[in-house]
């Protein structure tokens, strides 16, 4: 019934009759949006019809939203009329709407409960001091049709004490509506708003918004938001807001109260402007869901700026730092400018223009008598100064020009900040940021004048700029010349200032402390920003940019070496020939990538090969990337002598070509990475291979047998990277060992290895190589064994049962973890068909800790009691492990038994009859712990799924599941034979096709009166 409340505009009449008699007597909620419909007054069923209905049920209404468009006037009269006496939330929106009548957009509230919300928007409301409005919580006000006077107002937020929202916008801006409010409010106590947390007041008469600000008292708002623009009345806001009388109220909207947190003000910063006509108070300093922003109207800025200063400075708890703006205005030619009401709380002060600039030099001189009785300086913890003449604003030659602004400030700062008059020197400033004033009129005159009589003299004319009459009756012939020779003028003065420029920058940016730093720091840094990787080198295509950023960065750029060591195909061969020139001896790296056909005649290509090839001795990475058709230059590449190389990553193709290129490792140092990617190493054994860090080969043109790569995992104890993928085996390539081998050889220790990635290799490859090696902790281990048409379990249950540490580091399951052992982990194995997956993440949702094995098994039934028997021998706290089992041939000859996962096994899944019913069976058997205690097997199962496929609910006895199930649950959880009943599962659900299994259905309630978390769900 409840779902069968809401009434839609565009549902049809038919719908909105059904959701009326399906909701009974529950309350109804309308959303009449009919902004894009037109004209619903004139003949229309369907619509008469559905206001028909809402209005007859409109005393079950308790939440209306309407919105009407055009020609709606009288649809919207009947929808606000009608009687609602259980109305909670009211909100009616007629902006899109436009009346003639002004009067078809007010209304009267019927007789009811209180409201909770009433929004307005462009409508009216005839009966402002109804009872129905005490006890708002939200109240929305913009541009009423209908304004309610400021006693209205008032009592409405008198009697609404739970308030949260207060918005009124637009008050007085509408025909025949008084833009102020000249009435008498009676008596002064404040309206106390505690839980008020929002507040907007925008365009409203300056009495009225003063009235309203004036008496309420909110405790802690989270957006404050008050902004008066009718400026051009005589405005006295600031001087009634910020009386002392009225501070708490001001203190409250500027979140400053110290009822919340003491140090709430003093971690605070407010942001003061005044300018000619306007004061803009703004709290910077809150968190971002918080946020005061204040702006009043005023026609005196040096009456507000006193009445300010005397509200901050009358403050009796800690006042935040505040940052004062004051712009240019009128007044400052005959009113003083005087900050001594600012003197306890003025940190930063910025002004613009250069009256009142030159104000604040005689300011900074002025002494102040301090609470101790001794003499200071005014403002003490000023220490953020900005001094601004104005950039598109001469000095006027009407001032005196006679004043020295720099000796004026000179004697300013030689008083304050040096001591006058046994008065200790202020505290050194901050910040002194002073904007140099633009050049007189008179001065560029003067320039002006200059340029156009030696134009005149050299060119043997009389043009002066200050008599452009003359200009009228001179030929058109001096007139052109005239016009060239102050081209060519300008282009030179032009040229001059911009020379000029670029030196204050240039000497600007030397004196800034990144430009400080050594040649050798700064290089580093760009080094680190502009390489990727290890092989990847230098971006040179960014290093030109930030040649471009000044000369510093372009001298320090062409004389780093280390800068200049990359060689990309992208590059052409100048650039090419003129970094290994600025390289000097340093190493190379190439990085070559191409898909063009590099074996016929490329030029480009092979002035940049031969170019290669004279410097290979000099090479320390290769990155080498090529299409189809580049096997010979491959070959040239990689055949010339490369003694310096350290990382070498080769990729072709791996589809469309006949035969990889295949290679052999010139003589030289160790390789520390080595990456091969469908392309063959012919000389597995090279001594070059011992050592490596990173081992990458996928699909090569020759594999390495299984001693080899033994061998240079065993010749590299520092690898932290193993991949090996898709491995083919051949007969001439052997891929098993004797046993009497693997006695002989001793473990491979890699304490360093974080990742292992073994993909798509034979069985027998795979598990001896895991057999041998020992890594440390790996946060990456990825095992894929896709070789499942052999009969390979034999070497998987060999490596599960013999080197059961080795597997549990692998696992991430080792003591050896520092991330508290095993019980951050959650273990998931699947075992479906012949296919084995182990899945092992971390519970902290690191994607980088992740183990994952997948291997063939030919015997499922063994698979899983070697499984069970591994995790059960591991003697570290394992959390509960899920197991999913899946139907296959198996299970049809074999019993499915879990007693060796009795201690680790918390969640099982299983699909298919013949293992469900196995599953019966098994939660009804006992277990013998090691101390002798007996149980139900599996004693931490919690959770149990248990699927029935579509086509096997006709096997025969079906009536069995049902019994079975029941007997199994009430041995297992109601007690039997003298053993004690195991705690209630979490989850314990079966999933059937629809009506396939009556024996289960018909006994669900008794099953669930025992464990109630027991569901019987269909599966389709």
């Amino acid at each position: 019934m409840v779902l069968w409340t809401n009434i839609r505009f565009d549902h049809p009449a038919k719908f909105v009759k059904l959701i009326i008699e399906r909701s009974k007597a529950h309350p109804l909620s309308l959303a009449w949006d009919s902004s894009r419909s037109h004209d619903l007054d004139s003949n229309n069923e369907e619509f008469k019809s559905m206001v028909e209905l809402v209005t007859r049920n409109s005393p079950r209404l308790r939440s209306m939203e309407v919105t009407v468009g055009r020609g709606s006037q009288q649809t919207l009269r009947r929808l606000l009329d009608c009687p609602k006496p259980r109305l909670e939330s009211l909100y009616v929106n007629l902006s899109p709407l436009e009346f003639d009548d002004a009067a078809s957009s007010r209304f009267r509230l019927s007789e009811g409960s209180p409201l909770k919300e009433l929004v307005l928007d462009s409508a009216g409301l005839l009966n402002w001091d109804s009872q129905r409005l005490s006890g708002l919580r939200v109240l929305n006000l913009r541009r009423p049709a209908n304004l309610p006077s400021i006693s209205q107002i008032l009592l409405i937020l008198s009697t609404s004490p739970l308030l949260t929202q207060l918005k009124l916008w637009d008050f007085g801006s509408r025909a025949g509506i008084p833009s102020a409010q000249t009435e008498q409010i009676s008596g002064e106590k404040l309206i106390e708003l505690p839980h008020l947390k929002t507040i907007s007041i925008r365009d409203l008469p300056p009495s009225y918004c003063t009235s309203i600000l004036s008496r309420i008292l909110p405790r802690f708002c989270e957006y404050v938001d008050v902004m008066e623009y009718q400026l051009n009345s005589a405005n006295t806001m600031p001087g009634e807001m910020f009386r002392r009388e009225r501070s708490d109220t001001m203190v409250a909207l500027l979140q400053l109260s110290k009822l919340y947190d003491p140090n709430s003000a003093g971690n605070s910063r407010l942001s003061i402007r005044v300018t000619d006509s306007q004061i803009m108070i703004e709290n910077v300093a809150q968190p971002e869901s918080c946020s005061s922003e204040l702006w009043f109207g005023h026609t005196d800025a040096h009456h507000a700026l006193g009445v300010l200063g005397e509200f901050f400075s009358g403050l009796d708890f800690k006042m935040p730092s505040l940052y004062l703006q004051l712009e240019e205005a009128p007044i400052w030619k005959h009113k003083q400018l005087d900050l001594h009401q600012w003197s306890c709380s003025l940190e930063s002060l910025h002004v613009d223009g250069s009256r009142i600039a030159r104000a604040v030099y005689e300011v900074l001189a002025q002494q102040l008598l301090l609470e101790d009785g001794t003499m200071g300086w005014i403002c003490p913890r000023l220490s953020y100064i900005s001094l601004f003449y104005g950039s598109n604003s001469y000095v006027d030659d009407s001032e005196d020009t006679e004043m020295d602004d720099g000796l004026a400030l000179l004697l300013a700062v030689q008083k304050r900040w040096s001591g006058e008059n046994e008065i200790p020197a202020a505290a050194q400033p901050k910040e002194f940021c002073m904007m140099i004033k633009p050049p007189r009129k008179e001065a560029i005159t003067k320039a002006l004048a200059l340029v156009m009589d030696s134009i005149g003299t050299e060119n043997g004319s009389q043009l002066v700029y200050q008599d452009r009459a003359k200009l009228d009756s001179s030929a058109l012939e001096i007139l052109t010349e005239a016009e060239n020779a102050l081209d060519v003028a300008k282009s030179y003065i032009s040229k001059g200032i911009d020379e000029h420029i670029a030196y204050i920058r240039c000497y600007r940016n030397r004196a800034t402390p990144f430009h400080q730093l050594p040649a050798e720091v700064l290089t580093i840094i760009i080094e680190i920003v502009l390489t990727r990787d290890y092989l990847a080198g230098v971006d040179e295509r960014r290093m030109v940019k930030l040649m471009m950023v000044n000369r510093i960065w372009r001298e320090i750029i062409i004389n780093s070496p280390q800068l200049w060591t990359t060689i990309r195909t992208r590059n052409p061969p100048d650039f090419t020939e003129l970094s290994i020139e600025r390289s000097k001896p340093l190493p190379l790296s190439l990085t070559w990538h191409t898909s063009d056909d590099l074996d016929t005649t490329n030029k480009k290509f092979e002035a940049l090969l031969d170019l290669v090839i004279r410097y290979s001795s000099r090479l320390r990475s290769m990155d080498i990337n090529m299409g189809h058709g580049s096997g010979q230059t491959l070959q040239r590449l990689l055949g010339c002598p490369t003694p310096q190389l350290e990382n070498l990553r080769v990729r072709t193709p791996q589809y469309g070509v006949s035969e990889y290129p295949r290679f052999t490792l010139s003589d030289g140092g160790p390789l520390k990475n080595l990456t091969l990617k469908s392309v063959g190493l012919l000389d597995w054994d090279s001594w070059r291979l011992s050592g490596l860090r990173l081992l990458d080969v996928e699909n090569p043109a020759v594999a390495p047998a299984i001693n080899q790569i033994l061998h240079i995992l065993s010749a590299s104890p520092s690898l932290w990277r193993l991949r090996l993928c898709n491995l083919p085996s051949s007969e001439n390539i052997p891929t098993t060992r004797s046993e009497e081998e693997d006695r002989q050889d001793k473990p491979i220790e890699l304490p360093h290895l974080k990742t292992i990635r073994i993909e798509r290799l034979p069985p027998s490859y795979c598990a001896s190589i895991l057999s041998r090696i020992r890594p440390g902790l790996c946060k990456y281990v990825q095992v894929e064994d896709h070789g499942l048409e052999s009969a390979n379990g034999m070497h998987w249950e060999k490596l599960w049962r013999e080197r059961g540490d080795t597997m549990a580091a692998l696992l991430q399951l080792s003591e050896l973890s520092p991330l508290t052992l095993a019980n951050d982990r959650e273990l998931f194995i699947d075992v479906t068909g012949g296919r084995v997956m182990i899945v092992n993440e971390v519970l902290r949702g690191s994607a980088e800790q992740r183990s994952y094995f997948c291997f063939g098994f030919t015997d499922s039934c063994r698979a899983i009691e070697g499984l069970g028997e591994f995790f059960c021998s591991l003697d570290i706290p394992l959390r509960p492990i899920s197991l999913y089992i899946a139907e296959c041939p198996i299970w049809k000859q074999r019993q499915l038994d879990l007693c060796p996962w009795s201690n680790v096994l918390g969640t099982l899944q299983v699909g298919g009859i013949h293992l469900i019913r196995a599953v019966y069976q098994l939660l009804g058997q006992h277990w013998t712990m090691k101390d002798g205690t007996v149980t139900w097997v599996c004693p931490r199962l919690s959770d149990v799924e248990l699927r029935y496929a579509w086509n096997e609910y006709m096997a025969d006895s079906p009536e069995m599941d049902g019994i079975a199930l029941l007997l199994a649950v009430q041995k297992r959880w109601a007690g039997g034979n003298g053993i004690l009943a195991l705690p209630q599962p979490s989850l314990f659900r079966v999933r059937c096709p629809p009506k396939t299994l009556p024996s289960i259905e018909s006994r669900a309630e008794t099953i669930k009166s025992i464990i109630p978390c027991f569901e019987l769900t269909e599966e389709y």
